[in-house]
């Protein structure tokens, strides 16, 4: 029987990611955000619904909370990471069908693709699957299916509001090359309603919704990462409309940035940029990475890349059939040209990328992208069922651990902390005995609510391992060749570390890996 070579090589493909992604899990390499925190919620929906309200507005929450009705608990880590690589792979195999093989093999050998694919799960890879369907949609000329595409995407997350503004200013732009009157009507109405819905969404969820189910701290524009702009949403953008200088000059002043732009467009050879009008829907995300103060924006190994996918890959097509149209090769070099592209696809791969052709697969110089990383380990299964073993499976016991030590039976209880959240200090947890809809719409009528009910939440067990990358809460050591690179945080680190050894009690130890039991949790409780 002769078998597909697309299909054969797509099998391939979804092997490697679905396979290194749970493989990941199982050898304790996964992390706490945000694989172990969206895994806690799901696991707590059913009894708390303002689950979806942590941290961001995330609907779809619900769909995955229903999974927990239908499989065992102990799989639904891996669950959540299969749905995930499915959905990813299938997006790619679209990509490839409708738009072309070369962009197709671009966004394969993509790297922002793979850091979403293995570096734990994140909701938003749904915009992945969403933007190809809009896309899709408009090159098959079916606007309404990419209308109801693009108006999804709320339901990621509140950030992916403003991509749907952006999917209303490209149909504009499809608008202008369609001749049919009908259909330039149609979409400029469509665009309309993207634009309206998108904006209502985005300011109906930062402004009341979040500040009103959360725990009165900064809402996602008043953070720091944002604050320099102004102190309101009107404040941001009049900033960035009056002052474009102050902008421009914070982007070439953070090297971090600069490097951001440069893989991101860099790795595709700078061509999305020759016919940028996709990007339109990249533009709010590459807005929000690059105008913030906070590194996690703006490094391009985060899933925060996640919306940019698929529009800077659509430009890349776009821009290959301009650029064959400027530059007027004969057809003869068409093969030549294509196969260069190729090369230097594979070498932005081999250079950046995770996969067993990177040069960083073979090399123990960073360990999330080292091969052992996937392969769990006689000391993994040591502390697996030590864990199992010394902590509860009681889920109002409280734990903190390291984010490098991830399990679902730690995630599944109705408190999981970073380290060294709840441990020397109270961690302050929010109790919305005091937040419900009724209040919500005085909330938006009046603009009262009743204060933040906080309690303090102190860690029963403390889990840590000096053997993997260091990490406080969810700020990591740059962890090169299994060291860590910065000296202050590297200290800050140990004296955490030695002060909770004095405040708790060991109860486990093994080859730097750590259990402690609060003084004041009964052993045998």
């Amino acid at each position: 029987m002769k078998i597909n070579k697309n299909i054969f090589l797509g099998g391939i493909f979804f092997f490697i990611i679905n396979s290194f992604a749970i493989l990941k899990y199982l050898s304790l390499s996964s992390n706490v955000a945000d694989l172990g925190f969206f895994d806690n919620n799901a696991f707590n929906y059913a009894n708390e619904y303002h689950r979806v309200f942590f941290g961001h507005f995330e609907p779809l929450l619900i769909l995955y909370a229903k999974l927990y009705t239908i499989f065992p608990i102990s799989y639904f880590p891996s669950l959540l990471i299969v749905v995930q690589s499915i959905t990813i792979c299938l997006s790619v195999f679209f990509v490839y069908s409708i738009f072309g093989k070369l962009p197709g093999l671009a966004m394969a050998l993509y790297y922002p693709l793979w850091a979403n694919a293995l570096f734990d799960f994140h909701i938003d890879h749904l915009t992945i699957p969403l933007l190809v369907a809009f896309f899709a949609g408009c090159e098959k000329r079916n606007f309404n299916f990419a209308f109801f595409s693009a108006a999804s995407l709320v339901l990621v997350k509140e950030p992916f509001a403003l991509q749907v503004i952006g999917c209303g200013f490209y149909f504009i732009l499809l608008s202008r090359d369609i001749q049919q009157r009908e259909y330039r009507n149609k979409l400029i109405c469509l665009a309309s309603l993207l634009i309206i819905w998108g904006s209502g969404w985005f300011y109906f969820v930062t402004e009341w919704l979040l500040p009103y189910f959360g725990n009165d701290g900064p809402g996602s524009l008043d953070s720091p990462a944002f604050s320099w702009l102004g102190n309101n949403i009107f404040d941001i953008i009049w900033t960035i409309i009056t002052k474009p200088h102050i902008i421009i000059l914070n982007i070439l002043e953070e090297p971090g940035k600069i490097k951001y732009i440069i893989v991101l467009f860099g790795l595709l050879a700078f061509i999305p940029i020759i016919s940028p009008g996709a990007l339109i829907i990249a533009s709010p995300i590459l807005a929000i990475s690059l105008l913030s103060n906070f590194e996690n924006y703006y490094s391009y190994a985060n899933h925060y890349t996640a919306g940019l996918i698929v529009p800077i890959i659509i430009a890349f097509r776009d821009g290959l059939s301009k650029l064959t149209k400027i530059i007027k090769i004969k057809k003869k070099y068409h093969s030549l040209i294509r196969t260069l592209l190729i090369i230097y696809l594979l070498i932005g791969h081999w250079t950046l990328s995770p996969s067993p052709i990177s040069r960083l697969f073979w090399s123990d110089k960073v360990s999330s992208y080292n091969w052992r990383t996937y392969i769990p380990t006689q000391r993994d299964e040591i502390i697996t069922s030590s864990i199992l073993k010394f902590i509860p499976s009681d889920i109002s016991i409280t734990v903190s651990t390291q984010n490098t030590l991830n399990i679902g039976y730690l995630a599944h209880r109705r408190i999981y902390m970073l380290f060294p959240m709840g441990v020397l200090v109270p961690h302050k947890f929010l109790d919305w005995s005091n937040r419900d809809l009724s209040g919500l719409f005085n909330y938006i009528k009046t603009g009262y609510k009743s204060p933040a009910l906080l309690q303090d939440i102190y860690s029963d067990y403390v889990i840590i391992d000096l053997k993997r990358p260091w990490f406080i809460e969810d700020k990591g050591c740059d962890w090169i060749y299994r060291v860590c690179q910065s000296n202050e945080m590297a200290l800050q680190f140990q004296n955490l570390v030695s002060e909770t050894s004095k405040k708790y009690i060991l109860i486990y130890e093994y080859d730097g890996f750590f259990i402690w039991r609060s003084k004041t949790h009964s052993k045998n409780s």
